[in-house]
Parts: C-alpha cells; structure tokens; sequence
C-alpha cells in the first residue's frame, strides 16, 4: 500500500497488516452491517491513511448534524479472533473520531476472520468439496455468459433458452456460494469468533392473583 507521512492522529493505532499476518492462512466470513463498539477497534488500515483535511470536514459535519452514518457498508472492518477489530478497505476517519466522541456503539460492515489452523478436518475437507464444485459451476456459468454476450456483440437477440440456462446456471452457482458461506458461518460461530450481540433485557411484569 501507498505510506503516506504518519499522521499524529495515528499515535496508539496498530495497523492491519500487523495485526493479520500472525494469524497465518485463514478464512473470512462477510457477516454483514452490524453494531459495534468503537472501543473495541484497535487498527488501522495502513500507516499515513489518516488526512487531517478529511477529519476536519467529518468533524464539522459531525458538529453540524450529529453521529449519522448513511454508509456504514464501507466502514469496513475485521474482526479478529481475540475479539478486537481493525479497519479493513476504509473508515478510518469515522473510526478516530467515533473513539475520540466516546460512542458507545456505531454501524460498521465487518468480515470475521477465522484461523484455518482452527478449523475442523471435517468443515476443511466439506470447503474443498464445494470449491471445487464452485470451480466447475464457474466454468459453466461463464461459457454460457460468453455464447449468450457472442449475440449480443452481434446486436442480436439470444436464443430464449440459452438466456433461460444462463439464469439458471448463475442460480445454481449461487446456490452453492450460498451453502459454503453457510459453512464457514457456522464453524466460526462454533469457535465463538462472531461479533457479540448484546442479549435484550427482557422485563417480566409480576402479576398478583386474586383471591
């Protein structure tokens, strides 16, 4: 990645290579836009990521108009297995500020790493199986998707059937993109690498019998 000059905002921050490369060959789960606490992120993306001019702006935006995040897909971050985050492909910025406001929890699109070392024979040999079913299905999807885009090149309508298989074939790809994120969801929820999701407080009114 580009080294921009370290910004003293940066002080305290670790970096996301750092804080990956010690976990060794790994799976990654896209979970999904959940809350977090800020506390809890203790990365960044790469030394020099932070512009003084950008901050300023989200602080005056933040002034103007409170902690309200539109985006927060691309407050990317990974959850690392011992439970803290670093950012990813960006939010930075909001990262730095949220910490320094003190929130107690914002929006953020988070990946969880899970440690292929962790992983069970069973789940590992259950990847390999549908990899290489995803590989051929691949295989098959885009020699439609090519004979279907040679009409189009052509400025020609394609056959209805070859563009009904070519639905078809993305959806049965799908389907087992589906089942293999299936899997590696439930594997890291078996190694309790999930993000916490704070339980509900539940209040039982008690009611008095008549008598």
């Amino acid at each position: 990645m580009y080294q921009n000059q370290k910004s003293k905002r940066e002080i305290g921050w670790k970096y996301f290579n750092d804080l990956v490369e010690p976990y060794g060959e790994c799976l990654y789960l896209d979970y999904g836009v959940t809350k977090i606490n800020p506390k809890n992120i203790i990365g960044l993306s790469y030394s020099g990521v932070v512009s003084e001019e950008k901050l300023v702006r989200l602080v005056e935006l933040v002034n103007a108009s409170g902690w309200n995040d539109n985006s927060p897909q691309d407050l990317h971050l990974l959850l690392l297995p011992n439970g803290y985050f670093t950012v990813s492909t960006g939010g930075n910025h909001r990262t730095i500020l949220s910490n320094k406001m003190g929130l107690d929890w914002i929006k953020a699109n988070v990946e969880v790493l899970i440690p292929y070392e962790r992983v069970s024979p069973e789940v590992k040999g259950q990847l390999q199986s549908l990899e290489k079913t995803i590989e051929k299905e691949d295989e098959i999807f885009t020699q439609v998707f090519k004979e279907e885009q040679a009409y189009y090149d052509k400025l020609e309508e394609p056959p209805s059937e070859l563009h009904e298989k070519r639905k078809q074939q993305e959806k049965k790809l799908g389907r087992v993109e589906e089942e293999k994120r299936n899997l590696i969801f439930n594997e890291a929820k078996r190694l309790m690498l999930l993000p916490y999701q704070p339980r509900l407080k539940v209040t039982i009114n008690k009611m008095s019998r008549k008598t």
